[in-house]
């Protein structure tokens, strides 16, 4: 397993472009516009998002304590729905285990809760979602096999911008991460980067 979570050089120069406020809420967008938020947590991103572009917005978190936050959050907003569980790259019962916004399936020790992940492709199917204009994903070591999962399916064409944070979780996290990103780049472009804090890829 890697040492640190966050690239040390890279989380500061976030800190220091105002990374949060300069690149993460800023995206053509208006109230037509399907977005995706994985790994919802209490709801700040979403509800930054939902404030300035009224998107329609759904938002993903399976450890129930934050879900039953976002509903409260978020129960007088028509165009949010919010679901207790986790997109993957396949549909089956696991445990997370609880850190706040840490809490992820790969952590060593802390309480768990049972939750379900639910099959990337199976949802937006079921739902009948031909294009995602914006789909964030901070799943804690997760968007590995889920964004795998999207390029083998090469569902990466119905997305027009992917906002990633990568994990250093795993021994190989940086090959994981590497190939990944070769395959983004055949249909989508590098808009900002900073390693192991958060990117972006937007479709050409």
């Amino acid at each position: 397993m890697c040492i640190n979570y966050f690239d040390e050089k890279s989380l500061n120069r976030w800190f220091g472009d105002n990374g949060d406020i300069t690149h993460r809420v800023n995206y053509n967008l208006n109230q037509d516009s399907i977005v995706f938020d994985l790994g919802g947590y209490i709801g700040e991103w979403s509800d930054i998002i939902q404030k300035k572009y009224n998107s329609k917005i759904y938002i993903f978190e399976p450890v129930f304590k934050h879900f039953s936050e976002l509903e409260k959050k978020f129960e007088h907003k028509e165009n949010i729905k919010i679901y207790n569980f986790g997109l993957s790259n396949q549909t089956y019962d696991t445990e997370i285990i609880h850190d706040g916004a840490s809490s992820s399936l790969y952590l060593q020790e802390g309480e768990k809760e049972k939750i379900k992940l639910i099959n990337f492709e199976e949802f937006i199917n079921s739902e009948n979602i031909k294009n995602i204009d914006l789909i964030k994903i901070n799943i804690e070591g997760g968007e590995y096999e889920l964004l795998d999962s999207i390029l083998e399916s090469n569902l990466q064409t119905q997305i027009n911008n992917f906002q990633i944070q990568f994990h250093k979780m795993f021994d190989d996290c940086e090959i994981r991460r590497n190939n990944i990103r070769e395959k983004l780049s055949k249909t989508h472009r590098l808009t900002y980067d900073y390693t192991f804090v958060w990117e972006n890829w937007e479709k050409n």
